[in-house]
């Protein structure tokens, strides 16, 4: 009788169960030339694997290889997301059905550009013409739709009934081929597309990552030619960008002149709202944050618990990483608003039910306050009785006061070597009693300290030092001060922590003293409102700048800055200024008012001004927590500083006998330095 054998059996994974393998061997085993047995050694490790009701255990090694194989074939996987991308045709449809029903001109937003912290958004749009009387012959193709193609006719386009044209369409701009054979003129973008500004209503920008935000545009269509106005059929954008989703609706619409004219034109209303993968990434963010809250919370209370140093240690350096960690993942969060929001925001309860409010804000408060307790906890640990500190200090009797020899270990690296007891003389008895039990303070218990506890008939115990030889003390005493004095290094550690701390903190102030020319840019002076107010502005208005004029430029912000300290050094004599960190501060500030000159901006919700006014009320407000003109003086000449490097900037380059200049452009050897050439 024959039998197929299975895979699992035939490559030996599967083995049939023999009577060998159901022994159980035995744990002891007799030595050669011998019969007692004796057991084996627990070090011994078994060369094979023997199998375990006929299944073979696998290896460490091909674990680790299927894991592998497991994250290779997970990657693959879900890069095949990519495939088929690019077929994703998004206004082809609506491209046909407008040449078939309504042929003319319409506008495309290819791209969607939203900055909530501006706050404002920007259309990419695309001049098209669907139909044979609206297409320039050789320019179908737009967006794969054989109907659609470059307008024939020249355009002026107006945005939200401006005086002056946003866009200028020309078809003769064009380049065409040499091939006569081929007529289809080059597409170049710049010619047939133009950008868009408009303001955001951000009243919902408390409720991120579930804030919307609309807007209301009207676009007008003229021939530039004939002076004609033109209807234009139809305003869409795409559906979704990287952090929204857009809902677009169009409706034709008459704009009314002075004169009574009504032409025709096109309003589109666009609603945007976070998709739901940014919605769940940031809340899950969110929740992150708050369960570091609680780990740094709970490690307070364990640390009150714990009299293990280390343990504290540990406990301080997380709390100061989960510190660190919050405004990252805060930052994180994709496209949330930014602090000075809540500047703008003018109903109080709108504040009070943002993210950072009911997140951030009270994390990072809990957070430190545990970091700061910690600390305490840690140095109340450090700085808590030694042993041998005083001379009467004593040691605790044994328990139990019986005629045995009790033998306590103590490493002398515990004791300070020039902390010593004076022992008199007198009090040491030459003879000792031979009841008595021995505690060893060293490593030797021959050593020159040694402790003994004598029990006298009252039950009583009396602590008696005996010291060999006075010569032998002071030998043990003046090796260990030697060998630890051998090093500065050594010296420093020796010291006790807040002492060290306060002559580190000594020396290194007394060594910065020399670099006043420099770190008077960075000192704001003591913490305090009047601080935290130019340390947020500062880094708000710095950061817009940095991201918008000098995107990719950091050598020409860095030459700015650069820049307009040389000249506050040379104003500080002057003015009597000590400290030009603040100075230095409102020059952002003040170059990123003038290059957005009607921006609105709401100050804490009382009042709203333009950008150009901003500087001149922060430097009131700044009078008003300082209490002294002294500090808007310093800051009305950072204005002028800032004005200065806004005018050789913006004004001078652009004038016929001006031009850019050495104070307008870093040196090329600088923009090499920072890579941007």
């Amino acid at each position: 009788m024959s039998f197929r054998r299975s895979f699992l059996s035939a490559t030996g994974l599967i083995r049939p169960v023999s009577d060998s393998q159901n022994i159980i061997p035995s744990n002891t085993h007799a030595l050669m030339g011998g019969t007692k047995p004796v057991s084996k050694a627990s070090q011994e490790m078994a060369t094979n694997h023997p199998a375990r009701n006929g299944v073979v255990p696998l290896g460490a090694t091909f674990l680790i290889l299927l894991c592998a194989l497991g994250s290779l074939f997970f990657i693959g996987t879900v890069s095949f997301a990519f495939i088929g991308g690019r077929e994703e045709v998004i206004f082809q449809s609506m491209l046909d059905d407008i040449a078939q029903n309504e042929p003319g001109i319409l506008l495309l937003g290819e791209n969607v550009d939203v900055d909530i912290d501006e706050p404002s958004i920007t259309f990419r749009w695309s001049v098209v013409g669907c139909g044979e009387a609206y297409m320039l012959a050789g320019s179908q193709g737009v967006h794969r739709s054989q109907r659609c193609g470059l307008p024939d006719v020249p355009l002026d386009i107006y945005i939200d009934s401006g005086r002056t044209p946003t866009m200028q369409y020309d078809p003769e701009q064009f380049p065409q081929r040499p091939d006569d054979s081929n007529p289809c003129p080059r597409s170049i973008q710049a010619l047939s597309q133009f950008d868009s500004d408009h303001v955001l209503d951000i009243h919902e920008t408390n409720l991120y990552p579930f804030d919307t935000y609309q807007l209301s545009t009207a676009i007008r269509a003229v021939n530039s030619v004939t002076n004609e106005t033109i209807p234009i059929r139809k305003l869409s954008t795409v559906d979704a960008t990287t952090s929204f989703d857009v809902i677009s609706t169009d409706v034709d619409t008459f704009h009314t002149f002075s004169d009574g004219t009504r032409v025709p034109t096109r309003e589109m209303t666009v609603k945007l709202k976070r998709t739901a993968a940014v919605r769940t990434y940031a809340l899950l963010l969110w929740i992150v944050n708050w369960m570091l809250t609680h780990i740094s919370l709970g490690q307070l209370v364990l640390a009150a618990k714990s009299v293990n140093s280390k343990t504290l240690k540990i406990y301080s350096v997380n709390a100061f990483a989960i510190i660190l960690a919050l405004p990252q993942l805060r930052n994180s969060m994709p496209d949330a608003p930014g602090f000075d929001a809540y500047l703008i925001l003018q109903d109080m309860s709108l504040i009070l039910g943002s993210i950072d409010t009911i997140g951030y804000f009270p994390q990072t408060v809990l957070t430190g306050l545990s970091a700061v307790l910690l600390l305490v906890i840690s140095f109340k640990g450090e700085l808590g009785p030694t042993y041998l500190d005083s001379e009467d200090s004593k040691l605790a009797p044994p328990a139990e006061p019986e005629k045995s020899e009790y033998s306590l270990q103590l490493d002398t690296r515990q004791f300070r070597p020039l902390s010593t007891t004076t022992v008199n003389q007198r009090d040491v008895e030459p003879t000792l009693p031979t009841t008595a039990s021995s505690v060893t303070l060293n490593n030797d218990p021959d050593g020159p300290w040694s402790v003994l506890w004598e029990a006298n008939q009252d039950d009583e115990f009396e602590t008696r030092s005996s010291i060999e030889s006075s010569s032998s003390l002071y030998s043990y005493l003046s090796d260990v001060t030697l060998s630890r004095a051998s090093s500065i290094e050594a010296w420093v550690t020796q010291i006790p922590p807040v002492t060290r701390t306060w002559l580190v903190l000594s020396v290194l102030t007394s060594l910065a003293v020399l670099w006043r020319v420099f770190t008077n840019f960075f000192y704001f002076g003591s913490i305090s409102i009047d601080f935290v107010f130019h340390m947020f502005f500062f880094m708000r208005y710095s950061r817009m700048l940095e991201e918008s004029s000098f995107a990719n430029r950091k050598a020409d912000y860095f030459w700015l800055l650069l820049i307009s300290s040389v000249m506050l050094l040379a104003l500080s004599p002057l003015f009597n200024l000590p400290f030009l960190s603040s100075p230095l501060a409102y020059v952002p500030i003040y170059f990123w008012s003038r290059r957005h000159p009607s921006t609105p901006i709401s100050l804490f919700g009382l009042i709203t001004i333009t950008a150009p006014y901003l500087p001149f009320a922060l430097v009131a407000f700044s009078w008003v927590l300082s209490g002294t003109w002294r500090a808007a003086a310093s800051d009305l000449i950072g204005c002028a500083v800032g004005h200065v490097g806004w005018f050789v900037r913006d004004v001078w380059t652009r004038e016929m006998v001006g031009g850019h200049t050495v104070l307008s452009d870093a040196p090329e050897s600088l923009k090499r330095l920072f890579g941007d050439i």
